[in-house]
């Protein structure tokens, strides 16, 4: 910190902002991978003298630098690849709001929908996913929020990239073979820890994806166009870019496992609970999303 602001802060401001830190540090177990956090993220501010300005002037910045600097590595990498969520959480009203779940969804689509590039719309769901599990990360350090709360706001978050990426790379595909209308519709339901609305930050999002009826499209039966858009879905979802990945997704819930199709019809899944299915296999479930083009 002394090399990068020697010249341009005076010593006792640095000695101020070291005192606050200092202060706040004998309130948690400050380890040395607390110390390589702080230091990452103080360094990757892209206005190094301001923010300690600020720091001064509003003390609990130190608090929530030092909050997830001590507490987590993740919230810790989210903050060094973009600092300027650092001024989106330390508003108060930032860290106690709820993840509605149509606001959301309209916030969403608004920030998707000022991009052309099919690439660039699938980045933008990257920064939503990084930008909210930060502030939710936050509440949950901050303890403004109980356990249930924090994972359902993790849940909906993960429903509805899931709902709205899914319809993406959907429509996607259906442009790629100039498929402009039909009449069949397809549905995502949830399984596992989103299906109970108990996600948490690093969990496998479990889902399976049927539809109504195999029809013939341009030559094509909907369920091999179906597929391919599944397996758009998931190439999206989880490859690791700069950016990070989106959510790790797992089909293997389906009925008869990894061998099946990755997509069949309700007639065939009800088919498959009512003859085989286990007693496992009908809990926690939500219906995420069902469309038509």
């Amino acid at each position: 910190t002394a090399e990068f602001s020697a010249g341009n802060i005076p010593p006792e401001t640095l000695d101020r902002f070291f005192n606050l830190i200092e202060y706040e540090i004998l309130e948690h177990y400050f380890t040395y991978s607390s110390e390589s956090n702080l230091l990452r993220i103080i360094t990757g501010m892209f206005d190094k003298i301001s923010f300690i300005n600020e720091c001064i002037k509003y003390p609990h910045y130190i608090e929530i630098l030092i909050l997830v600097s001590v507490n987590s590595n993740y919230l810790t990498d989210i903050l060094v690849r973009n600092p300027e969520y650092f001024y989106y959480i330390i508003n108060p009203s930032t860290i106690e709001q709820k993840t509605e779940s149509e606001d959301f969804r309209s916030e969403i689509r608004n920030s998707i929908n000022q991009y052309n590039s099919f690439n660039a719309k699938v980045n933008a769901f990257r920064r939503i996913k990084r930008k909210e599990t930060l502030r939710i990360g936050l509440s949950d350090l901050m303890k403004t929020r109980g356990f249930k709360e924090i994972t359902l706001d993790l849940s909906i978050l993960a429903k509805i990239i899931i709902e709205e990426l899914f319809e993406l790379c959907y429509k996607e595909i259906l442009k790629k073979y100039k498929i402009e209308t039909l009449n069949n519709h397809y549905c995502i339901t949830a399984l596992g820890k989103l299906g109970g609305n108990e996600l948490n930050y690093s969990s496998d999002v479990d889902l399976i994806i049927f539809f109504d009826d195999n029809s013939k499209i341009n030559n094509k039966e909907y369920q091999e166009i179906l597929t391919e858009a599944i397996y758009f879905f998931i190439e999206n979802s989880t490859s690791h870019t700069s950016s990070g990945y989106i959510y790790r997704v797992d089909l293997r819930l389906r009925p008869d496992g990894r061998n099946s199709p990755l997509c069949r019809t309700i007639y065939d899944y009800l088919i498959y609970y009512e003859s085989k299915g286990e007693d496992w296999e009908d809990r926690k479930s939500t219906r995420l999303n069902s469309s038509h083009a």
